[in-house]
């Protein structure tokens, strides 16, 4: 089952900020819990809606939690992790601006979720399209006054909202690259890069199927693909795509001889095709790879070498034997 990275826009967010990694290592051990950590909305321009975001820290003492409301976007890495930023009176997509958070700082008891309400009041004039938003969540440091232990590093989680307000949508995506991470394969699994463009007005979450055939053209292996993440508009996203199975004829202290499962060899040709939007349009992405599983194929060298030899052996051998047998009949 192809995986891509689960959510490229990672629904929760843990930033170890300027301390060292042994510290930030031994915060994360303990873990932070925010449900829900997406909200996906569909709003009419002038709806209010309202909810809750609950968050609770493992931690050993009481801490002071704030939280604030923050845009964000893509970042330039196509890899899907989302780039937070104050909002901007020119961003068509932000939507903190229309976010109320009615408390934005409490007292987080260790273990016990903090229940934080959201309003999101959308305006008449709101335009239509995918608009990008979260809570962000930060406990305050150490203050001695407050009689509060704090936290020795500043750890940050975010609860993130993607609204899709009606009206004109552009749902438009296309297939930027499409390509085999080798052109040649010693065995299974293969591995394909796939680059998305999202020109539209809101995300896209694109499922289909990825198809594999032989020189022959038919159908080896045919794996879905299905709730792997959202491109956010204006964006390129770069997915890994991953399919196949092997394991190990001979495993021997150390020495592998590994083949894929099925056994695969030769040329094969890779169809992946997609659709996305409410219409289902249809992206389709094609490329060819070779597959020469090289230790099997020497290892089985060397099996009929060594069976031809000993075959010819035994044959020499028993012709000598005969000539002897004459000879001494004679």
């Amino acid at each position: 089952m192809p995986r891509l990275l689960k959510w490229g826009l990672p629904v929760t967010l843990s930033l170890c900020l300027w301390l060292p990694q042994v510290a930030c290592a031994q915060e994360n051990r303990r873990g932070v819990d925010v449900e829900p950590s997406k909200t996906e909305l569909h709003l009419e321009p002038g709806q209010i809606w309202s909810g809750v975001i609950k968050i609770a820290f493992d931690v050993s003492s009481p801490i002071q939690v704030s939280a604030k409301a923050m845009d964000f976007t893509a970042t330039g890495d196509e890899a899907g992790a989302p780039k937070f930023y104050l909002p901007k009176s020119d961003d068509p997509g932000s939507l903190s601006r229309w976010m109320e958070l009615s408390q934005n700082s409490q007292v987080a008891q260790p273990n016990v979720f903090i229940s934080v309400p959201v309003t999101i009041r959308v305006p008449a004039n709101a335009a239509p399209g995918g608009h990008y938003g979260a809570v962000m969540f930060a406990n305050a440091p150490r203050d001695a006054a407050s009689g509060l232990q704090g936290s020795q590093i500043n750890l940050q989680v975010a609860s993130i909202f993607l609204v899709t307000v009606s009206g004109q949508l552009n749902e438009k995506m296309a297939v930027a690259e499409f390509y085999g991470q080798q052109d040649i394969y010693e065995t299974a699994p293969w591995q394909f890069t796939l680059r998305l463009n999202n020109t539209g007005n809101t995300h896209l979450a694109p499922d289909g199927v990825l198809e594999i055939f032989n020189e022959f053209g038919t159908l080896v292996q045919s794996v879905p693909i299905s709730g792997e993440g959202y491109v956010l508009p204006k964006s390129v996203r770069k997915f890994v795509l991953g399919l196949g199975s092997r394991t190990n004829l001979v495993n021997v202290a150390g020495f592998k001889i590994p083949m894929s499962q099925p056994l695969a060899f030769g040329m094969y040709h890779a169809k992946l095709t997609m659709w996305y939007g409410a219409r289902q349009t249809a992206l389709v992405a094609e490329d060819t790879f070779w597959v020469f599983p090289w230790r099997l194929l020497s290892a089985l060298t060397v099996i009929f070498f060594v069976v031809f030899l000993g075959l010819r052996f035994l044959v020499h051998r028993y012709r000598l034997e005969v000539i002897v047998r004459r000879m001494l009949h004679r």
